[in-house]
């Protein structure tokens, strides 16, 4: 056993058993960089044959985190004194109880550091993060940089700096103000195979999309045997220059992932790919997953790439998830894939939660997506609810499921407001693509005008689907746009399609429902072809002014803690949409939600209304 190789301030003794008397030139030489180089060769096919195969090209982890990785950990040893060869004796593994374990231990870095120094106070600080990266963490040590200082390279964790739920590993700053980490070409923070972590109060930056090669904070599990590594929190972090993603979570190797993750107060800015992702081999594998308060904005995307870039905030694989409070804008700009981003969205997930968010002017450069939301590909029990999209290239609330993947099911769409989204695509304000099933689409409140070059629909359903019920909705359109699209082989050959209960009111131009190939002029019209908006010999629907105010006019609001500030598309007091809708909790049951997307509570008066307010 080797005792102690760093040296003797190492916080835990680790004992590892090597070969006696062997030389740490040669162990470093051959052990490590040698097996480095197959793994991450084997690791790198792997994951290009999974890609080249997949029906699902919305993400894409750089490869080069495992380049890190390799560098790292051969840099780590090389860190080490090898000017002699040492004696590594194997103990009893009975010693291991008789070994004192150290307190934990706040370390700092200074510009005025040395990395011959202590480094457990700000007047023995260290230097670098080269000298962090050669050294190893136990539970409770913070590592922490000096405030208002720049520090030039990258941080590297690795499975013997392991942190724990109730005593993680705090990277951060010390002085009040934020440290930086200029990461340069490469990834700012990565975290192999370990968890136990809290990053907070950093501005990490990279060089920017054309030179940088990485992420800004990169997790990743490929651990052997379904592992899931727990407690991951980052909040207050600013991430911005890098080709990938500004905080990539993830892993690659069947189940194995990561629980209890908590990303707060961040802000993902100026990166590639997009800001905000956390990605795994199979469906629903990282468990109990909380995005708040973050920001991703200006996150362009890479052109002429055989992926989707410019995303923002991004679930994917994860069992349990929320995404609340946050923000997503003028992203996608430079994305030429036809495949395209998402502003918020979540896909191979189940029990994600989507609210109380604000997406707009996100962007594509090709005809594919740039939406606000979306429940995107293999997601089933989640919730969209309480969110505001606006002025997006793509659709405002996206449901889809393409190729032969699982199917979507057993979702729910409610009290969201959508204005003149599908500006570039001709998508619908409510846009469903693929085979999606058991899927509740009630009280949002949908607004879409025609440009000169763009006629979006207020809804599109692509592709047949099985037991979708739109129930209390508003959808009012401008300029010939139309109210209903449903494509011939979605009206044809789709089961349990319902519409019951909704408004369709065309401000300024004529009625226009297109049911495959017929064009209907009147509600009364389209009723008596489909049977649509009506049961059991009563007639639902309505087709008047819900008299909103200030339909169209919905600004940006900046900040989600005042959602239920917007003043458009509150009904006026003498609205024929209060007190007109359905009865849900008789056609639905279960949990209806609580409030409106104003946080009225439900119902109000002698009933329920007609779309996202409940007045």
């Amino acid at each position: 056993m080797l005792i102690n190789p760093v040296g003797i301030e190492e916080t835990i003794v680790k004992l590892e058993i090597f070969i006696i008397k062997a030389d740490l030139t040669e162990l470093t030489n051959f052990d490590y960089k040698n097996n480095l180089d197959a793994q991450f060769d084997q690791k790198k096919l792997n994951l290009n044959n999974a890609v080249d195969n997949s029906f699902l090209f919305k993400v894409f982890p750089l490869m080069e985190n495992d380049i890190i990785q390799r560098e790292k950990l051969t840099d780590k040893i090389n860190n080490r004194d090898t000017s002699t060869n040492l004696e590594m004796f194997i103990l009893p593994l009975t010693i291991a109880s008789s070994i004192a374990i150290t307190q934990p231990a706040t370390y700092y870095i200074s510009q005025s550091g040395n990395d011959q120094n202590s480094g457990t106070s700000p007047t023995s600080a260290w230097r670098s993060l080269s000298k962090v990266n050669s050294m190893t963490f136990a539970p409770g040590d913070k590592i922490l940089l000096e405030g208002g200082s720049t520090f030039t390279g990258q941080l590297y964790f690795d499975s013997k700096d392991q942190g724990s739920v109730t005593n993680p590993i705090t990277i951060g700053s010390y002085g009040g103000k934020p440290a930086t980490i200029n990461a340069g070409s490469k990834t700012g923070v990565y975290i192999y195979n370990s968890a136990g972590y809290q990053v907070s109060d950093l501005n990490i930056v990279g060089s920017g999309v054309a030179t940088n090669t990485g992420d800004g904070i990169n997790f990743y599990n490929d651990l052997a045997g379904n592992v899931k590594l727990d407690t991951i929190a980052i909040n207050n972090v600013n991430v911005s220059g890098f080709r990938g993603w500004g905080i990539a979570i993830g892993s690659w190797n069947q189940q194995s992932g990561f629980r209890n993750v908590d990303v707060m107060s961040v802000k993902t800015f100026n990166n590639g790919i997009g800001g905000l992702l956390t990605y795994a081999q199979v469906p629903n594998v990282h468990e109990n997953v909380k995005v708040s308060y973050t920001r991703a904005y200006s996150n362009l995307g890479i052109s002429n790439v055989n992926y989707a870039t410019g995303n923002g905030i991004t679930l994917g694989g994860v069992k349990g998830g929320v995404i609340e409070r946050s923000i997503a804008y003028d992203n996608g700009r430079f994305n030429t894939n036809l495949i395209g981003p998402s502003a918020i969205w979540t896909y191979d997930s189940t029990g994600v939660v989507i609210q109380y968010n604000e997406a707009y002017r996100n962007r594509t450069g090709s005809s594919g997506d740039g939406n606000g939301f979306g429940l995107d590909q293999n997601v089933s029990h989640s919730i969209l609810q309480y969110n505001y999209s606006h002025e997006n290239d793509g659709a405002g609330l996206l449901v889809c499921q393409q190729g032969n993947a699982p199917t979507q099911t057993n979702n729910v769409v409610r009290y969201n407001i959508s204005q003149n989204d599908g500006r570039k695509s001709g998508w619908g304000g409510i846009h469903l693509f693929g085979p999606i099933n058991n899927t509740d689409i009630y009280n949002n409140t949908v607004y879409v005008q025609s440009s000169s070059t763009t006629f979006p629909d207020a809804v599109l359903i692509y592709d047949p689907v099985n037991n979708v019920r739109f129930y209390n909705n508003i959808f009012q359109t401008r300029n010939n746009a139309r109210l209903i699209d449903i494509t011939n082989t979605a009206a044809t050959q789709s089961t349990g399609l319902v519409f019951q209960g909704n408004n369709y009111f065309s401000s300024g131009t004529p009625f226009r429902i297109q049911w495959g190939s017929t064009i209907y002029n009147s509600l009364e019209s389209w009723r008596m072809a489909t049977q649509q908006e009506q049961l059991n010999g009563q007639t639902f629907g309505s087709s008047v002014d819900p008299l909103l105010n200030n339909p169209g006019g919905g600004t940006h609001l900046n900040n989600t803690d005042l959602l239920n500030t917007l003043s458009s598309y509150r009904l006026q007091p003498n609205s024929p949409m209060i007190d007109r809708g359905l009865n849900l909790i008789q056609l639905l049951g279960g949990n209806l939600g609580n409030q409106d997307f104003y946080g009225n509570s439900l119902p109000q008066g002698l009933g329920y209304d007609i779309g996202a307010n409940e007045f």
